[in-house]
């Protein structure tokens, strides 16, 4: 169904081969996984597969593509759009309108579709990835979660042959990624052929058929059994919950912050609890539970409507939407933007530790995502504060990268508290030494992360959403 022969590609402006020689075939029907680490090449080829290469980025490309036979570049961009869906990694690149409900139909408005096929389709969506709760809302106010959900709805409305799914559980709580997971079994046995760029394989193993494993522009056909099986492979774990705590501390150092029967609108209802030093908390709950509300509260981006926080650092937030926190022209100008007392080696030794030294005069934009996350960590290591909140710090990272960043957290967690809202278990079991969940507007449970309660955590993932 598509076949990669012989590719190469290199961006326009840079001299690098991204791919080089890549050769694969992806049979109709398959669900294959596409994976490696951040930077390998895994979006080119992607890009390559939806039209967008060389349609919207250019470069010197060579081999040849197949799709069903025919030569992709004799395809038009407007029919490979129909055939083949396309869910990004981040999916306000998706997004045409700022309702959900005009998102979800803008395609087959524009595609002509008629309007009691649409209705069906769209019912059918929003039953499938249930999405009432969200539907007719302002895209702009739900959490990045929900516009993934959107986002993949929106990929399905046209029923194309092959769907395209990139970091799809980046964002998604674990509820939704077992919903997810359903989603792809049913979307298999009913005929698709399915690709998934992932670092998080946790939740789909069991229905992948190829690994697709990139590795500085080379690919290499294996199995998941193959990745079960070994040790050498950077790969991020297949069994998430059996993996050990790295970050056991009973220290409690000073009191850094202070939350008092804090309320937010409807969102956020009668928060009370305390920062202190040292702390490194993993702050969970399900998408649209109030997380990144919490964390603009903390770093008075918003005002509690009720209660007071008691704040007596500076706090620093990278957050989820990257490309907003960058202001220059250069990796490096961007590390030294209001960092101007710091030394020269700190800034370049912390910027070959997360392995974006090579990039120290490269625009921040043209980062992948995944670098684009560690350069905003890297940051936030080297400014002159003692609260540290990370949304997401990890959507596009991969095993190794996600071992340096969580490496660089340990170590700022001396002289200064951090709070981290995430989805992802296996960093959470590596860097975090406390637990705040959020349910139902309020926190259900606040705890040291230690192997007496490990098991709780366990318990919450598993039921949350339910």
């Amino acid at each position: 169904m598509l076949e990669f022969r012989n590719v190469s590609f290199t961006y326009e402006n840079s001299e690098e081969r991204v791919l080089d020689n890549v050769s694969f075939r992806i049979n109709k029907g398959e669900c294959v996984l596409l994976t490696g680490v951040s930077g390998s090449g895994k979006s080119t080829i992607v890009h390559l597969i939806n039209g967008l290469i060389p349609t919207l980025y250019e470069g010197e490309l060579s081999g040849e593509i197949f799709y069903n036979a025919t030569n992709l570049r004799s395809i038009n961009t407007y029919d490979i759009a129909k055939d083949i869906g396309y869910v990004s990694q981040d999916p306000r690149g998706h997004f045409f309108t700022t309702n959900t409900t005009s998102e979800l139909v803008f395609a087959m408005e524009n595609f002509g579709i008629p309007l009691e096929k649409m209705k069906k389709r769209y019912s059918a969506i929003v039953e499938l990835l249930e999405l009432e709760e969200i539907v007719n809302k302002n895209i702009l106010y739900i959490s990045s979660g929900e516009r993934q959900k959107i986002a993949i709805g929106c990929s399905l409305t046209l029923m194309p042959k092959v769907i395209i799914l990139d970091e799809p559980s980046s964002n998604l709580d674990f509820h939704m990624t077992k919903k997810l997971t359903i989603l792809i079994e049913k979307l298999k046995n009913k005929g698709y052929t399915i690709i998934i760029a992932e670092h998080r394989i946790h939740y789909i193993q069991k229905l992948i058929d190829k690994v697709l494993i990139v590795d500085k522009g080379i690919v290499k056909e294996v199995t998941i059994t193959d990745l079960k099986n070994s040790t050498e492979l950077p790969l991020r774990s297949l069994d998430i919950f059996n993996l050990p705590l790295e970050n056991i501390s009973d220290k409690s150092g000073n009191m850094l912050l202070q939350l008092d029967n804090v309320s937010y609108s409807n969102i956020l209802s009668q928060i009370s609890t305390t920062i202190n030093k040292g702390d490194i908390i993993g702050l969970i709950g399900s998408n649209g539970a109030g997380k990144t509300t919490l964390l603009r509260l903390l770093t008075d981006i918003i005002r509690p409507s009720n209660g007071k926080i008691i704040n007596t650092v500076k706090p620093f937030l990278v957050m989820q939407d990257m490309d907003y926190q960058f202001f220059t022209e250069s990796v490096l100008s961007e590390m030294r933007f209001g960092n101007e007392e710091v030394e020269s080696d700190r800034i370049n030794n912390l910027l070959e530790e997360i392995g974006l030294d090579q990039f120290k005069n490269k625009i921040p934009f043209e980062l992948s995502g995944g670098q684009k996350q560690r350069l905003l960590i890297a940051i936030a290591a080297v400014s002159n504060v003692n609260l540290l909140m990370f949304d997401e710090p990890t959507s596009g990272l991969d095993y190794i990268n996600m071992n340096k960043v969580s490496n660089i957290l340990k170590n700022l967690s001396r002289e200064n508290a951090l709070i981290i809202a995430t989805h992802d278990i296996e960093f959470l079991y590596k860097t975090c030494n406390r637990i705040i969940y959020l349910e139902n507007k309020k926190i259900k449970k606040d705890f040291c992360l230690d192997n007496k309660n490990k098991s709780e955590v366990q318990e919450i993932f598993m039921n949350m959403g339910e």
